[in-house]
C-alpha cells in the first residue's frame, strides 16, 4: 500500500500532463506564427529585391526594372490624358486584365512591359558605353538629378507625404531617395551620351544633298488644295430607307457638281471662292479663311489612298492641274498650287515662360485678362534687366508653368512647322522674325512669354543630315548591343508584375 498513489496525487500528475501539452502547444504555436511572420516578411523582401533581368552581366534591381514601366505608363497618360479611353484603356481596372493588340493577345501591362524593358536595355548599355568611353555627365544634368528630389520634396510636403511615401506611390515599392538618384543618373548619363554620339556623325553638303535626292519621297512636298462635293440626300421618313435609285442620283449630282466645280476654277484663289460657293450653307462661314482649302508642306506619306496619293506626287503634275476622287458618297477635286519642291523654312530654338489659365475660373474673360497682365509683368521684368537670352533662361525657370521646358531655360531646340499649336508656331516662323525677338502670344494653355533664341538651317537639310545621323546612330547601337548578353529570371519577372499597378 506504501507505493499506492493517492487521487490527489494522480490528479496532480494529470494536470502537470497537461498543464507541459497546453505549454508546448503554445511554444509550437508561437514558432508557427514567427514562421509565418518571417516568411512573409522574407517573401516582401524577396519580391522587391529579386533581380528580374541581368545586361551585360549586371543584376538590375526590381526598383529601377519597374522605374521604366512606371515612367512608360505616366508618360502615355500624360500625353493622352482623358483620352485614353479612345484607346481602349481603363485606369481603373488592372492592366493584364485589358486586351491592347488582339491580334497579338496582348494586354496594356505587356505593352507598357515591353517598352520599359527596350528603354532599359538601351540605358543600361549605353550608360556602360559611355563608361567605356571616359564621358562624363555635365554638371546641368547632375543639377537636374538633384533638383529632382528638391521638388520631390516639396510635392511630397504640400500633399502631407513624407519622401518615401511619395516614392512608393509614384514608382512601386521599394522606391527609394538612394535607388532613385542611381537611376537617374544612370538616365541621364546615358541619354547625355547618347546626343553625344549622335551628334559626332557629320556629313557634307554633298552627302546630305545625295541623301534628299535617293529618298526624295520622303522630303519633298506639294502644296494643293482640296474641297469635298458631299452626295445630298432628299428627306425621308423616320422608318423609310433610300431606294438605290435615290443613292445613285444623289451621288450623280455630287459627280456634277465637282465637274462644274473644276470647270468654274480659273487659278488658286478662285478655288476657295468656288468652295464657298458650293459649301452647304452651315459650313460656308468656313471659306471666309482664304487658306481654309489649302494643304501645305504635304509628303507622299501624308495621302493615304495609293491612287490620290500617286497623281497628287507625280513627278508628271503642273501647277493648276486637277483631279477628281470618288468616294462612297461624295466627290473630292483636288487642285496643285506648287510642284515638288524642298522645305525651305528655317528650324528655330525658342524659350517661352508659360502663364497657365486656371480651368476651374467662373469669369473666363476676367482670368485671361489677370493671366494677360501677368505676362506682360514678366516680359517687363526681363527687359527691365540685363535682358539676355540667359537672363530669360533663369525667369523660365523661376516662373514658366510649362513642365515640359521649365527646367531647361524654356527652350525648345530644333522646333519645326507643325510640332507647336498654331499660335504658337505662327510667331515662330513668321515673316522677319529673328534672333532676340520678344512677344506675348496666346493659346488654349495660357499666355506665352516668347523669346527668339536661335535661327537653324533650312527644314530639308535639317531633316537629311537627322536621316543620315540616325542611321549611323541606330548601326553603331545595333553593334555595341551584341557585346551585352540579356538574361531573364521567371520569378524575378513575376514579382516585377505583382509589384506594380
Amino acid at each position: 500500500m506504501a507505493n499506492e498513489k493517492t487521487k490527489a496525487q494522480l490528479r496532480a500528475e494529470q494536470e502537470k500532463r497537461n498543464t507541459t501539452v497546453r505549454i508546448t502547444s503554445i511554444c509550437i504555436a508561437v514558432v508557427v506564427v514567427a514562421l509565418l511572420a518571417f516568411m512573409i516578411l522574407w517573401n516582401a523582401v524577396i519580391r522587391t529585391t529579386i533581380s528580374p533581368i541581368s545586361i551585360g552581366g549586371e543584376k538590375i534591381g526590381m526598383v529601377e526594372y519597374n522605374f521604366y514601366y512606371q515612367f512608360q505608363k505616366n508618360n502615355f497618360l500624360n500625353q493622352y490624358g482623358s483620352y485614353v479611353s479612345v484607346f481602349g484603356l481603363d485606369v481603373s481596372l488592372p492592366y493584364d486584365s485589358q486586351i491592347q493588340d488582339k491580334e497579338k493577345g496582348t494586354t496594356w501591362y505587356d505593352y507598357f512591359r515591353d517598352a520599359a524593358d527596350n528603354q532599359l536595355k538601351q540605358m543600361v548599355i549605353l550608360s556602360k558605353e559611355a563608361e567605356k568611353a571616359g564621358y562624363e555627365m555635365p554638371g546641368e544634368d547632375k543639377e537636374t538629378v538633384d533638383n529632382f528630389f528638391v521638388d520631390i520634396r516639396e510635392y511630397a510636403k504640400e500633399n502631407g507625404l513624407t519622401v518615401k511615401q511619395y516614392l512608393v506611390n509614384a514608382y512601386g515599392k521599394g522606391a527609394n531617395e538612394k535607388a532613385l538618384k542611381d537611376i537617374l543618373t544612370r538616365y541621364y548619363l546615358a541619354s547625355g551620351y547618347a546626343q553625344e554620339k549622335l551628334e559626332s556623325f557629320t556629313y557634307t553638303d554633298e552627302e546630305i544633298e545625295k541623301e534628299y535626292t535617293d529618298n526624295i519621297d520622303e522630303y519633298q512636298v506639294y502644296d494643293y488644295r482640296t474641297f469635298t462635293v458631299k452626295d445630298v440626300m432628299p428627306e425621308k421618313g423616320e422608318d423609310e430607307e433610300y431606294t438605290a435609285e435615290q443613292i445613285e442620283a444623289a451621288h450623280a449630282e455630287s459627280k456634277a457638281k465637282a465637274d462644274a466645280f473644276v470647270a468654274a476654277i480659273t487659278d488658286e484663289a478662285s478655288f476657295n471662292n468656288l468652295a464657298k460657293e458650293y459649301a452647304a450653307e452651315a459650313d460656308k462661314a468656313t471659306y471666309d479663311d482664304p487658306d481654309a482649302t489649302l494643304v501645305e508642306g504635304a509628303l507622299k506619306g501624308s495621302v493615304s489612298d495609293e491612287k490620290i496619293a500617286e497623281w497628287l506626287f507625280s513627278a508628271d503634275r503642273k501647277v493648276g492641274e486637277t483631279y477628281i476622287a470618288e468616294g462612297e458618297d461624295s466627290y473630292t477635286v483636288y487642285y496643285i498650287c506648287a510642284t515638288g519642291h524642298k522645305q525651305t523654312y528655317n528650324v528655330v530654338d525658342v524659350r517661352h515662360i508659360l502663364v497657365q489659365f486656371d480651368s476651374e475660373a467662373e469669369d473666363e474673360d476676367a482670368e485671361k485678362e489677370r493671366v494677360n497682365a501677368e505676362a506682360k509683368a514678366i516680359l517687363e521684368q526681363w527687359q527691365s534687366g540685363d535682358a539676355t537670352a540667359d537672363s530669360f533662361a533663369a525667369l523660365a525657370n523661376e516662373k514658366s508653368e510649362d513642365g515640359g521646358s521649365n527646367s531647361n531655360g524654356g527652350l525648345y531646340e530644333n522646333v519645326t512647322k507643325g510640332q507647336m499649336v498654331e499660335n504658337f508656331e505662327d510667331w515662330c516662323f513668321a515673316e522677319g522674325r529673328k534672333v532676340g525677338d520678344t512677344g506675348i502670344v496666346e493659346t488654349d494653355y495660357g499666355y506665352h512669354v516668347m523669346y527668339m533664341d536661335s535661327i537653324g538651317e533650312e527644314y530639308w537639310k535639317y531633316a537629311a543630315d537627322n536621316a543620315l545621323k540616325n542611321d549611323a546612330y541606330n548601326k553603331y547601337y545595333t553593334e555595341s548591343a551584341t557585346q551585352y548578353e540579356v538574361k531573364t529570371n521567371d520569378m524575378g519577372l513575376t514579382a516585377a508584375k505583382d509589384l506594380v499597378d
